[in-house]
């Protein structure tokens, strides 16, 4: 995968930005796409003077419809790609599209939704297999050379996963889940044609997220991902490369990840999300990590790194726990892995999320490759003096409750300190939390989407600890205004976030 992009002065421009993931696009088929639900929103950031669209990440999710937990640490999500697109290069017809998903208002029913995708893509890549699209196909074996590094453990591990009804690779027969020579060679001629189509899903998706991007750099906007820091124990890269991770001999973990009790959660947030085995990566001169971030600076123009702590000290529970509040500290190699990502990528083009339990060796590790990190107004209203640059400020994150949500939850005399400090009305609260990130010192000031529309708990994209109602959220098209692009894009203009297009670089 390979973009052409614009060189940006990411840390030196007073802008703005709108954090949306792509899932909540406002989309057709009762999920966003890649597509024109993509381009809607990007011409409303160009309206409304934003530089910046910040999305959570786009990988292949499972069974729990979050972001962060993924089959593949490379692989996008095939519910992301435009089927109208597929439509217009005649891989798919116009009566296989006419029955779509039931659709309830701002949600996303992933029951309905995951299932017609897939059915719908089977069929693009069936007529994709009739030999009618020669210079598709040799576009495809180009894609294919480009990704080998990823994409034949990806497609093989989803083609088993069919086979088997089962995405716990633990559970497969022995044979496989240890990954013999003989059993690898068996099953991949067995499903050949599945491994196959799932590499025929990533091609169109990575072949419509380059031209996305392309159309988002022609309208002056970037696109800030999002990178988890730990990846799903159900996984292609946990099962494909079991040395990178902390497994016992018979290949279940031996520890978890986790964070120990905070703002989310009292008995703290247990991932259960197979640790790195530190010290291996080390030896292999942090081989699969320089292939992750490369991967991810050639798709996006930034990167926020989700819970950056985790690269100077991470939270270690027993994988036999029942919560995250036993655990242990564990030191870990940030600074020399993100030495060799700089000689490798000439730059770190990142944002540190460094929210939650911040330890001076996290402050240090930040300070020392001059990564910009977070401030949270839902936290830290009270001490914003401190905020001072390199730093990007939002009001809410992804995991925070809406700014609206928030402040109703609180009691009287709470909601009363914030109008006092914001200087306003219960009424005006959310439009002074926007305005108050706008007017920081931070460069770069990101607002969710929720926010702009001024959405109340039910919007919230997710709740940390919860296992519902994660990342359903989605958009509608009448919801994105011309007054409303053009309301923020005064206060953008206001407190000085805009610069005009031609000095936008």
């Amino acid at each position: 995968m390979k973009i052409s992009k614009n060189k940006i002065n990411f840390l030196d421009q007073r802008s703005s930005g709108i954090l949306l993931p792509i899932n909540a696009l406002p989309g057709k088929y009762g999920i966003g796409s890649l597509g024109s639900d993509a381009k809607l929103f990007i011409d409303f950031l160009q309206n409304s003077a934003q530089k910046y669209w910040q999305i959570c990440p786009f990988g292949h999710f499972g069974n729990e419809n979050s972001p962060y937990s993924c089959y593949s640490a490379f692989a996008g999500a095939p519910y992301f790609i435009d089927l109208d697109a597929l439509k217009q290069e005649g891989l798919l017809l116009e009566a296989e599209l006419r029955k779509k998903t039931r659709q309830r208002k701002n949600f996303i029913n992933y029951e309905q939704i995951k299932p017609f995708y897939l059915q719908k893509l089977e069929l693009a890549y069936e007529r994709f297999c009739s030999g009618k699209f020669p210079l598709l196909k040799k576009k495809l074996e180009n894609f294919l050379k480009k990704e080998i590094s990823w994409i034949k453990d990806y497609a093989l591990f989803m083609a088993l996963k069919d086979y088997f009804s089962n995405d716990n690779w633990y559970e497969w027969p022995k044979a496989i889940k240890f990954r013999t020579s003989k059993a690898l060679r068996y099953y991949e001629q067995l499903l050949a044609h599945k491994i196959q189509f799932y590499s025929f899903i990533q091609f169109l998706f990575y072949k419509q997220w380059e031209e996305l991007v392309r159309y988002a750099h022609e309208h002056q906007v970037f696109i800030i991902g999002d990178v988890p820091i730990y990846i799903s124990y159900k996984s292609a890269e946990v099962w494909a490369r079991p040395k990178e991770f902390l497994l016992k001999k018979d290949l279940r973990p031996a520890f978890v990840a986790g964070v120990p009790p905070d703002y989310f959660s009292k008995t703290g947030q247990l991932w259960g999300n197979p640790l790195y085995d530190w010290s291996y990566m080390e030896k292999n001169k942090f081989q699969w990590w320089l292939e992750v971030f490369k991967h991810l600076t050639s798709a996006f123009d930034v990167v926020r790194i989700d819970h950056f702590r985790g690269f100077a000290a991470y939270w270690r529970v027993s994988a036999q726990a029942k919560t995250a509040a036993q655990g242990k500290w564990i030191f870990a190699p940030g600074e020399k892995l993100f030495k060799k990502i700089k000689q490798k990528l000439q730059g770190l083009p990142f944002i540190a999320e460094d929210l939650g339990l911040i330890t001076p060796d996290v402050i240090a590790l930040r300070k020392k490759l001059n990564l910009p990190g977070m401030t949270v107004l839902h936290f830290s209203l009270d001490t914003l003096d401190t905020c001072l640059p390199p730093s990007v400020i939002y009001t809410g994150t992804h995991d925070n409750n809406t700014t609206l949500g928030w402040f109703k939850q609180m009691n009287s005399i709470e909601q009363k300190k914030i109008c006092s400090i914001l200087g306003c009305s219960p009424q005006k609260v959310v439009s002074y939390m926007i305005e108050t990130a706008f007017a920081s010192s931070a460069f770069l000031a990101i607002v969710p989407m929720q926010d702009i529309l001024q959405l109340d708990s039910w919007a919230r994209t997710n709740t940390p600890g919860s296992i519902h109602n994660l990342f359903r959220f989605k958009l509608e098209r009448s919801q994105l205004k011309k007054n409303l692009a053009l309301d923020l894009r005064k206060t953008t203009q206001l407190y000085g976030r805009y610069l005009k297009e031609e000095n936008r670089v």
